[in-house]
């Protein structure tokens, strides 16, 4: 049985030499060589095209991260910038509310005073003690408000308020600009 075998595998290989006969290249005309000399120009210049194109693509990509990262730097120092504005305002804003502070404690009020000590014994005694300040500070804060309605604002004062004015404008700005960014989830 392996004979066989062997005797188809060796026809086989003799039918295989038969059809592998050398066929004669098609001749070309000159025209038509002409023509495959075009094409394979016209291919070559296709192909410079492509990859000036390509490098070109490649350098607008390298310039635009660039520029990216430009924008990126410049948006830092904004914020840099705003946080430290804020961080400005918010001082002026403290020294003023201390200022405040401070001008509300020099201005309390008058107190009175009283106080009452009970025996239990038959002999009830009431002392009261009344502390008064001196009525020349007194007649001064009447008279200062008198002052006050009658004068006029100075330029100073004027533009105290203008400043005041002003920051708390930005401040409302700034909450609600902050407020707007958490609740659309972006930076501003």
């Amino acid at each position: 049985m392996s004979d066989q075998i062997e005797e188809v595998e060796i026809t086989r290989d003799e039918v295989n030499l038969n059809n592998k006969q050398v066929k004669p290249k098609k001749q070309l005309s000159e025209q038509q060589l002409l023509n495959l000399k075009k094409a394979r120009e016209r291919a070559q210049e296709r192909k410079t095209e492509l990859k000036n194109l390509h490098a070109k693509s490649k350098a607008l990509k390298e310039e635009q991260l660039k520029l990216d990262a430009l924008e990126y730097d410049k948006l830092k120092k904004e914020e840099e910038l705003k946080k430290l504005k804020q961080k400005e305002l918010d001082d002026i804003v403290n020294q003023q509310q201390e200022k405040q502070n401070k001008i509300d404690e020099t201005k309390k009020k008058k107190k009175i005073k009283k106080i009452i000590y009970e025996d239990s014994s038959e002999d009830e005694e009431v002392e009261t003690v009344i502390i008064r300040k001196k009525k020349e500070s007194i007649q001064a804060k009447e008279t200062q408000p008198q002052q006050q309605q009658q004068r006029q604002p100075t330029f100073n004062d004027l533009a105290n308020m203008s400043i005041q004015n002003q920051i708390h404008k930005k401040l409302n700005e700034e909450k609600f600009n902050s407020l707007y960014a958490q609740l659309v989830n972006c930076r501003y």
